[in-house]
């Protein structure tokens, strides 16, 4: 009994996404993520989200780009979707990680 929680605690799949599906709105963030050129990125079909999601997604830096990118359709769901994990990757409704803003964003007033 005492290994069997040991092992629930060691590899915990209570948080498993493995067995999720991305929504349509994770596939477009991710396909618009995953163009390095903007010519491209601008052609993908963004039509799952809102006008204030497009907004929040055109808005991005090129870092939290990648970030979402590499993170695959499922995060991207949960980013659209406003879902603030702590691995650093943007979220719709949230400030921008400090990270990914350039430095010089920063000194703007609305930074």
């Amino acid at each position: 009994m005492l290994a069997m929680r040991l092992r629930e605690a060691i590899f915990d799949t209570s948080n498993d996404n493995s067995g999720a599906l991305p929504t349509d709105a994770g596939h477009a963030v991710h396909g618009w993520a995953s163009q390095d050129d903007p010519w491209i990125r601008h052609a993908v079909d963004l039509s799952p989200l809102s006008p204030a999601q497009i907004d929040w997604l055109l808005s991005l830096s090129d870092e939290s780009r990648r970030r979402l990118s590499a993170a695959g359709p499922y995060q991207c769901s949960r980013a659209v979707e406003g879902v603030r994990l702590n691995d650093g990757l943007p979220a719709f409704g949230w400030p921008e990680p400090q990270a990914a803003r350039p430095w010089w964003r920063r000194l703007l007033p609305f930074g």
